[in-house]
């Protein structure tokens, strides 16, 4: 009730971009110690809500740091319709591998 339906896709905002890239650096130059048990991943909320640019920034800090990753992928059939028409691909799993999130090991996704 209330809600609506993403119809066309979200536009790239590079400076919210910028700054979600810089907080998961300064959060594992500050708190990844895996020797002490504290692993930080790297996590977009969503494959169908992240645009491309902060997918494939987020899969770079995981490569050059060796992060894990966590993300979200469908969890309703109104989201599965939201990524089928907002997304390049039309598909939430293929836009993670075409921005090279999903290709790096340590990757999990919910409600796949």
């Amino acid at each position: 009730p209330g809600g609506c339906l993403r119809e066309a896709p979200g536009g790239s905002d590079p400076a919210r971009t910028a700054a979600a890239l810089a907080l998961w650096e300064e959060c594992a130059d500050r708190f990844h110690r895996p020797e002490e048990g504290i692993t930080i991943a790297v996590g977009p909320v969503s494959a169908y809500s992240a645009s491309a640019d902060l997918l494939r920034g987020a899969a770079d800090i995981r490569r050059r740091r060796k992060l894990p990753g966590h993300t979200h992928l469908l969890e309703t059939r109104a989201q599965a319709l939201m990524a089928k028409t907002t997304l390049p691909s039309g598909s939430a799993v293929r836009h993670l591998k075409e921005t090279g999130f999903l290709e790096l090991p340590g990757t999990s996704c919910a409600h796949a």
